[in-house]
């Protein structure tokens, strides 16, 4: 089966999926144009993200959605709102003449229903559950130390764990917050800094670097990684700390949510956030890891994407 896989490029989360599609030995795209040069080599395309999902072809066609991204485009200021809720209805149009979507997760099915009408199938990513489980154990120091992992934008909502943390700092003054990701928006990470200084809040920015550095060398000081992210991406964070054995604490709005909430991987919240690091902090939480690794599998990844595409070239 010849599989032609068109997505934007790829950050961490979808890159990881599209490797994870290696088995297969697909064809990638990154472009509209050449979308068009070689979609008519291929048996079935496989759409990652805006705009390919909404590009005719007479090929089979499954959209991949990790979320929503003409959705998304009213976070982004009033002009972003009107255009996305202008195009709304011709994205509904042409998802609905897809002939088939799939999403990662329950809260991502939830809303792909509000908005398009369509029950998707759910097939979760995968969680490299042998690496993270090789996470070295806590050191025993005496600083409690919260991690925002993710890449710095609006959406991994990193200012909330900063508003957050200064809360939780006032009764545990032993503690810190580290920042870790590449800077994707920098006048949000401004804006972090003045929000922190406004607080009285001094929180450690680290750069993005090598899995295998954040689990060696960081993971073994982190005693909480904090994701109040809002509604983009997300998915594997959290749960590759839970496969770390460190504890979590997510959004509701957070894709993975309702996995980590019905695991007992983690904790929910939406509003109080310093609540939780508060009861981390004096209880600790173990989160039941050993679930990952039987049911969030590349492996289960893989072969759930590629029975919906058998079925659509037979």
């Amino acid at each position: 089966m010849k599989i032609l896989v068109a997505s934007p490029k790829p950050g961490a989360g979808s890159g990881a999926a599209l490797n994870a599609l290696e088995p297969a030995s697909p064809t990638y795209c990154h472009s509209v144009g050449e979308f068009y040069r070689i979609q008519h080599k291929h048996q079935v395309i496989l759409s990652y993200g805006f705009p390919f999902h909404c590009l005719p072809t007479t090929k089979p066609h499954v959209w991949y959605c990790l979320e929503p991204q003409v959705y998304l485009m009213r976070e982004k200021g009033v002009v972003k709102k009107a255009v996305s809720k202008a195009a709304m209805p011709i994205e509904r149009w042409r998802v609905n003449s897809l002939d088939g979507c799939i999403v990662a997760d329950k809260a991502n099915a939830n809303r792909f229903w509000e908005l398009y009408g369509i029950h998707p199938i759910i097939v979760p990513y995968g969680i490299d559950y042998g690496f993270w489980s090789q996470t070295p154990p806590p050191i025993d120091d005496t600083v409690f130390t919260v991690a925002h992992i993710g890449e710095i934008q609006r959406f991994k909502n990193q200012m909330k764990s900063i508003e957050a943390f200064a809360e939780f700092h006032e009764d545990v003054s032993n503690s810190r917050l580290w920042i870790i990701g590449a800077v994707r928006d920098t006048s949000y990470f401004e804006s972090m800094k003045s929000r922190a200084d406004e607080l009285g809040v001094k929180f450690t920015y680290i750069y993005e670097m090598p899995r295998e550095r954040l689990r060696d060398q960081y993971y073994p000081y982190i005693d909480c990684v904090l994701h109040p992210i809002k509604l983009q991406g997300g998915f594997l964070t959290p749960l590759e700390a839970a496969a770390a054995n460190r504890p979590v604490i997510v959004s509701q709005e957070c894709s993975c949510s309702d996995i980590i909430y019905n695991h007992y991987l983690g904790l929910v919240s939406s509003e109080s956030y310093s609540f939780w690091l508060k009861y981390i902090y004096d209880n600790g939480y173990v989160p039941r890891r050993e679930w990952i690794q039987g049911n969030l599998t590349w492996e289960k990844y893989y072969d759930g994407v590629m029975s919906i595409l058998e079925r659509l070239t037979k």
